[in-house]
C-alpha cells in the first residue's frame, strides 16, 4: 500500500509519502525531502496531487484521516464568514467574484485590469480573515508610490479594524532607519504595508519581527526578473507563509519569462525550475542562445495560469458602465535639421552639436533611445569619455579586476561627470503639442494628462504651457498633491506626468490625455493610460499618441504591440467564454489554440529595421 499523511510546513499542509519510488516524480508539485516525498495539501493543488496518485498505485493507495480531511475540504466551496460585512459602497459584482476566489484558494492570482479595484479586494479579503479570526499579520509589500495609497484606501472603506504600519512620509518616502526601526519594535500593527526597496534594506529585522499569515504582492510584475534580487527577498519571505496573494493589472509584459517569479510567490513547484521553465516556452536563436526568437507552448502554460488566477478586464466588467475613449494617432513630421540629426544617428555616425561638440557613436539600444530624443526635440549629450582607459597606467590592473571608468572604483575618473542636453531649434512635435493644449484647453471644462518619458521633456513641455499661459501641475515634484489640485481646482486643467510614474492614483477629471512621447515599457503604457478611464470618469475620454511614422517610433509600437500580443496570449483570453472571438469559434468547432483560433501556441518576436528618411518623403519636412 502507498502511505499518504498530512504535515506542515509553518502554517503551509503538504502530503507526504516514503520517497522510495520514481514514480512519485511524476506527482504534481513533488518535492523531496529528508526521505520523503512532499506534496502541496491545500486547495485547488490537493486534489490534483490525489488523482496522480491514484493514476500511479490505483487501489493501493491509502490516505491517512487528516489527508483525505484535506483533500474533501479543497472540494467544497467555503463562504465568506457570516460576521463579515462590507462597509459602504459595497463591491461590485466583478470585485465579490475576484474576492470569493482569493478567499477560495490561499495562493490566488488577482490579475484585474487598471482601475477594477484590486487594492479593494485585497482588503475585503485582510477583513474577511479578521472576522474569521485568521488574521495574525498580513504583510503588504507594493511600489514605494503605492504604500500610502494603501493606507488611504483603508480608511476610506472603513476598515477601522485594520491596523497599519506604514514607515513613510508625506512625500511617500522611507522614514530614517532609526524611525522605522522604533515602528518596527512597537509592532501591535495588524497591517504591514512596506515597499520592495524597504523589505530589501530591512530584510533582516522584518524577518524576525514579522510572522504574517497572509502575504500580498502589489504590482507584483515588479517581480518580472525571475533572478532579480528582488524576487529572490519576497520568495524568502513567503517561506512558510499559507495565504500568498498577488495583484497586479498588467501580469505579463511581452516575455512568459516575466510569469515565473510572480507565480513563483504563490509556490515554486507551479511552474517547476527556471532552466526547465525557460527549455519549455523560450525559442532562442540556433546559433546564439542568448538570443530570443519567440516563444512556444503558449497554450500550455495559458492553462497553468488559469489554474490559479482570476482575470478581469474592463469590457467583461458589465457594472462598470465605463465611458467610451479613443486612442488617436497625430502625424508629427521632422524638421530638416532633426531630419539630419536623425539620418546621421541611423548610421551610427559621430553627431556634431550647434556648438561644435561631438557627440560620439553608440550601441543599437542607445542609438534607439537617441533617435526617439531626436524625434522630441533635444539630445542628451553624455560627456564621457570614450577613450577615458587609453594610456591608462593602472588599464591591466582595472581589466583583471572588472573595474570601469567612472565608477567609485576607478582611480583616474571616480565620478561620472554630468550630462549635457543640446535641443533642436526647431520641434514639429512641440508644435503639435502646443496646437492641442491650446484647443482642449479652450474649453474651461476640460482637463488632459500629458505623458513624458525623459526629464528634458517635461521641461520643454513646461515652456509651451507657460507660453500658452495654463496653469498645470507636475507628478514628479508634487506627487498626489498634484493629483488632488486637478481634481480639485478648476483653474488646474493640465497635469504632466512622467509615464513610468503612472501607477496608483485616479485624475478622473482630466477627459483628456496626451502622450508626448511612450516609454519601451508596456506596463508604463497600460498603467498611464488607465489612470482617467477608471471607476468615476463619466465622460468620454480621448487620447492623442504623437506619432512619427516611418521613423524609429515604428519599432516602438511593433515591440509594444508584439509584448501586448504575449500577453493576452498568456493572461487576457485565458477562458474561451469571456473572449470576444467565442461566438464565432462556437458556430466554426473552433477550439483555442487551435486551428482558426486567433491565439497562437507558437509566437515569433518581430523586429523593425530602422531607415534613414529621404528627401522625397514630404510628410518630413
Amino acid at each position: 500500500m502507498r502511505k499518504v499523511s498530512l504535515a506542515t510546513l509553518g502554517e503551509v499542509k503538504v502530503l507526504v509519502t516514503p520517497d522510495d519510488d520514481p514514480n512519485l516524480e511524476r506527482v504534481y508539485g513533488y518535492t523531496r525531502g529528508r526521505g520523503t516525498a512532499m506534496f502541496p495539501g491545500f486547495p485547488p493543488f490537493a486534489q490534483w496531487v490525489v488523482d496522480d496518485l491514484q493514476i500511479i498505485y490505483k487501489d493501493r493507495l491509502e490516505l491517512s484521516e487528516e489527508a483525505m480531511a484535506v483533500v474533501e475540504d479543497a472540494k467544497t466551496r467555503k463562504p465568506l464568514p457570516a460576521n463579515y460585512v462590507q462597509n459602504d459602497p459595497p463591491c461590485f459584482d466583478h470585485q465579490q467574484r475576484a474576492l470569493e476566489f482569493a478567499w477560495e484558494n490561499p495562493r490566488a492570482a488577482l490579475f484585474l485590469d487598471c482601475g477594477l479595484g484590486k487594492t479593494r479586494v485585497a482588503i475585503e479579503l485582510l477583513r474577511a480573515l479578521h472576522a474569521a479570526g485568521e488574521l495574525r499579520q498580513a504583510l503588504v509589500v507594493a511600489p514605494p508610490r503605492l504604500v500610502l495609497n494603501w493606507q488611504r484606501e483603508i480608511d476610506k472603506f472603513g476598515a477601522s479594524e485594520l491596523t497599519y504600519l506604514c514607515p513613510v512620509d508625506k512625500r511617500s518616502m522611507p522614514l530614517p532607519v532609526d524611525q522605522r526601526r522604533d515602528m518596527y519594535d512597537a509592532g501591535g500593527a495588524a497591517v504591514w504595508i512596506i515597499s520592495y526597496s524597504m523589505l530589501a534594506a530591512d530584510k533582516n529585522i522584518l524577518l524576525k519581527k514579522l510572522k504574517p499569515s497572509i502575504i500580498i504582492i502589489d504590482e507584483s510584475h515588479y517581480l518580472r526578473s525571475p533572478a532579480s534580487a528582488r524576487t529572490a527577498d519576497v520568495w524568502e519571505f513567503c517561506d512558510g507563509v499559507n495565504r500568498r496573494v498577488i495583484l497586479s493589472g498588467t501580469p505579463n509584459l511581452g516575455d512568459p519569462r516575466h510569469l515565473y517569479g510572480q507565480l513563483g510567490v504563490l509556490a515554486p513547484f507551479i511552474l517547476g525550475s527556471l532552466t526547465a521553465f525557460t527549455s519549455r516556452y523560450v525559442k532562442f536563436d540556433k546559433n546564439n542562445r542568448r538570443m530570443v526568437t519567440g516563444f512556444k507552448n503558449m497554450d500550455l502554460l495559458a492553462g497553468i495560469v488559469s489554474d490559479v488566477a482570476i482575470r478581469l478586464k474592463k469590457e467583461d466588467c458589465l457594472d462598470m458602465n465605463l465611458p467610451d475613449r479613443q486612442v488617436i494617432d497625430v502625424p508629427v513630421g521632422l524638421d530638416p535639421e532633426s531630419k539630419k540629426y536623425y539620418n546621421d544617428a541611423v548610421g551610427a555616425l559621430d553627431l556634431v552639436a550647434h556648438d561644435g561638440t561631438v557627440i560620439t557613436g553608440v550601441g543599437a539600444a542607445q542609438r534607439l533611445s537617441r533617435l526617439l530624443q531626436i524625434l522630441a526635440g533635444f539630445i542628451y549629450i553624455d560627456m564621457r569619455d570614450p577613450y577615458a582607459c587609453a594610456d591608462c597606467q593602472y588599464m591591466d590592473f582595472c581589466e583583471s579586476q572588472d573595474i570601469m571608468p567612472y565608477t567609485k572604483s576607478c582611480r583616474i575618473h571616480p565620478v561620472k561627470p554630468p550630462r549635457s542636453v543640446m535641443d533642436l531649434t526647431k520641434s514639429p512635435r512641440l508644435e503639435a503639442l502646443e496646437t492641442l493644449l491650446e484647443s482642449i484647453c479652450a474649453s474651461p471644462d476640460n482637463k488632459v494628462l500629458v505623458w513624458y518619458v525623459h526629464e528634458r521633456e517635461r521641461d520643454l513641455i513646461a515652456a509651451r504651457i507657460v507660453k500658452l499661459g495654463l496653469s498645470a501641475v507636475y507628478y514628479s515634484t508634487e506627487g498626489q498633491a498634484a493629483v488632488d489640485a486637478l481634481n480639485a481646482d478648476p483653474s488646474v486643467q493640465i497635469m504632466v506626468s512622467q509615464i513610468g510614474t503612472g501607477v496608483g492614483y485616479t485624475a478622473n477629471s482630466a477627459n483628456y490625455a496626451i502622450y508626448y512621447a511612450i516609454s519601451w515599457e508596456l506596463d508604463h503604457y497600460q498603467q498611464s493610460l488607465d489612470r482617467n478611464h477608471r471607476p468615476g470618469q463619466h465622460r468620454a475620454v480621448t487620447v492623442y499618441r504623437l506619432r512619427a511614422e516611418g521613423t524609429a517610433q515604428d519599432a516602438l509600437f511593433e515591440a509594444l504591440d508584439n509584448k501586448k500580443s504575449v500577453a493576452e496570449t498568456l493572461t487576457d483570453c485565458v477562458y474561451c467564454g469571456t473572449c470576444k472571438h467565442s461566438s464565432t469559434c462556437a458556430v466554426n468547432k473552433i477550439v483555442a489554440f487551435g486551428p482558426g483560433c486567433v491565439y497562437s501556441p507558437v509566437i515569433a518576436r518581430k523586429t523593425t529595421k530602422v531607415r534613414r528618411l529621404t528627401v522625397e518623403e514630404e510628410n518630413y519636412g
